[in-house]
């Protein structure tokens, strides 16, 4: 009998903030906005396998296997401006 377990995880971090004034954007419109993201993902999986031989020409196989994940994410953009002249 064999147990195989396989485990791994993904992380993300992101920030973004910006910052247009009137001469770069949008002619007359000043904007800025902040952005923050957060992701982790994991994942688990289990293999469960059994081989049993009986004398010479037979043979017997067995296996099972499960596995689970989650995504998190969180997202926040508490900031969003724009003024226009």
């Amino acid at each position: 009998m064999k147990l195989r377990v396989s485990a791994g995880g993904d992380l993300l971090f992101l920030n973004e903030s910006y910052f247009n004034n009137s001469k770069v954007f949008l002619a007359g419109t000043i904007s800025a906005n902040d952005v923050n993201i957060q992701d982790f993902s994991w994942i688990n999986e289990n293999v469960l396998t059994y081989d049993k031989s009986f004398g010479e020409v037979h043979k017997f196989s067995f296996w099972s296997a499960t596995a689970s994940n989650k995504p998190v994410t969180n997202y926040y953009a508490p900031m969003v401006v724009t003024l226009r002249r």
